[in-house]
């Protein structure tokens, strides 16, 4: 642990404090770190966790203005002595601020978030793809229209169904609370462009062939990644979503060995010049046998704890080599020898119960998916309030 000139323990700043949130400050604080939640939401679980030493309230948010965050955090650091402490963003917008003015910021903070002209290859997904085809990596088939002439003529050729979604998810989900928009035909994929347009600029709309298949074949490399390669690293199939077919967030993922979905997580960030931690999704197509790259969140992920059930703590490790510490830690490699998952818990359970009200589940193999080693999104004999806390915000957190 490292301590400021002013014999101050230098801790971690979580920014956003829902599940990932919490996530970090147990991983953090569990380790005798102080840590500090800030968020702009007062649905907040982490701030309530026993590892969390204190909560800010923020008063200016990313979605609306970046500057004004920036002087905040800036005043908030004089404030409260957070001189050189570190930084870890949980939203896309937040990542998305503390890359562009990562010089100001460090001048007080520790910052891992990687510099603007590494982020914004996966904060725009047209960015990515192109990242994508340089490294040879499958994508999704994807068009890109100019205009609603290129749409027409697209149109044309393409099969059934298709979706239109964003190339920056944050502003399009912010105002619609949808990830996509599935379309059926031709009349219809004009429909909805000229409706999309109007929301986002059209220089963002992606035109995507939807590939088959249900979640289960949705995976994920969580990794922390430096010097052109991966430190370390967990591969997740999140088997359930909320909602099922476009999910806004995993709500059950279990642990799997996918040698291949390393080679090419490795390959994506090592022409990215990345480092930190950064979730690459993909989604496995039966049709051809490929992995096929969806996106990358360069940041923390939502069920990043299930890395514990490996004995891997990578925001621990990220604390460690931003102070020049060794981050040379033991740990397991599962091979598929135990079965471990994390699970959101009230998540989880209203989409599992909804699979098998609709027989696409049975009750057997709902329970058969949930046995093994365990790890929640909440839950915790050590730390509980949070998950308390977290009960009496269900009808507010299930309609987010």
């Amino acid at each position: 642990m490292k301590m400021n000139k002013d014999n101050i323990f230098e801790g971690v700043v979580v920014i956003g404090g829902h599940v990932q949130g919490l996530g970090i400050a147990r991983m953090i604080g569990n380790n005798g770190i102080p840590v500090i939640v800030m968020d702009y939401t007062k649905y907040n679980i982490a701030r309530y966790s026993k590892y969390v030493r204190k909560y800010i309230d923020l008063t200016s948010s990313p979605e609306e203005e970046e500057k004004s965050l920036v002087n905040e955090l800036i005043t908030l650091a004089k404030t409260h002595n957070l001189s050189r402490w570190l930084l870890f963003p949980t939203d896309d917008n937040t990542v998305a601020t503390l890359s562009k003015f990562k010089n100001q910021l460090s001048e007080i903070y520790l910052i891992w978030t990687p510099e603007w002209d590494v982020v914004k290859l996966f904060y725009d997904k047209i960015q990515t793809y192109k990242l994508a085809d340089i490294s040879g990596i499958a994508i999704p088939k994807s068009l890109f229209p100019r205009d609603l002439d290129d749409v027409k003529h697209y149109g044309k050729t393409i099969q059934y169904p298709v979706i239109i979604k964003p190339a920056v998810m944050q502003n399009f989900y912010n105002k619609t609370n949808l990830k996509a928009i599935v379309v059926n035909s031709l009349d219809e994929l004009v429909e909805k462009y000229n409706y999309v347009s109007g929301i986002i600029d059209p220089s963002e709309i992606i035109i995507q062939e939807i590939i088959p298949g249900s979640p289960k074949n949705l995976y994920s490399c969580g990794v922390f990644f430096k010097d052109g390669k991966i430190v370390t690293s967990v591969i997740g199939r999140r088997a359930r979503q909320i909602p099922m077919d476009f999910g806004k967030a995993s709500t059950f993922v279990e642990l799997v060995d996918i040698p291949e979905l390393y080679s090419i997580s490795q390959s994506l960030l090592a022409n990215a010049n990345y480092y930190g931690m950064a979730e690459v999704e993909f989604k496995y197509d039966e049709r051809d046998g490929m992995y096929k790259l969806l996106e990358v969140n360069p940041r923390g992920w939502k069920w990043h704890v299930i890395s514990l059930l490996e004995n891997k703590n990578i925001p621990l490790m990220i604390y460690n080599d931003m102070h020049n510490q060794s981050i040379d830690i033991q740990f397991t490699i599962n091979g598929n020898n135990n079965h471990l998952v994390w699970i959101d818990e009230f998540t989880d359970l209203f989409i599992s119960l909804k699979e098998i009200i609709g027989h696409r589940m049975s009750l057997g193999e709902y329970y058969s998916s949930i046995s093994g080693m365990r790890i929640f999104g909440a839950i915790s004999l050590h730390d509980p309030l949070p998950f308390i806390m977290e009960t009496l915000f269900i009808p507010v957190l299930l309609r987010r």
